[in-house]
């Protein structure tokens, strides 16, 4: 899978080289909706990413939790591209 780091206020866009781990550094402080390959989805803020992992932080539904997730996981991340 590969990303490119975006503004979240803007459309997405991805370039050649791109992976999962610089798209998510690039949302740091951000809310994100990261998909797993067993098809969970977590939502939660980017904290840390780690090269093969990515701490989230306030989980949505889940009072009090954080998670760290093995990038090589995830098969998308969701994030709010255009305010309303």
């Amino acid at each position: 899978m590969s990303l490119s780091t975006t503004v979240t206020d803007g459309p997405l866009t991805i370039g050649h080289g791109d992976t999962i781990e610089h798209f998510l550094t690039g949302q740091k402080g951000q809310p994100v909706t990261i998909h797993l390959g067993s098809g969970e989805a977590l939502t939660g803020m980017v904290r840390e990413v780690t090269g093969p992992l990515v701490h989230l932080s306030d989980l949505t539904g889940q009072a009090f939790s954080d998670a760290v997730i093995v990038t090589k996981n995830i098969t998308a991340v969701l994030v709010r591209a255009k305010t309303p």
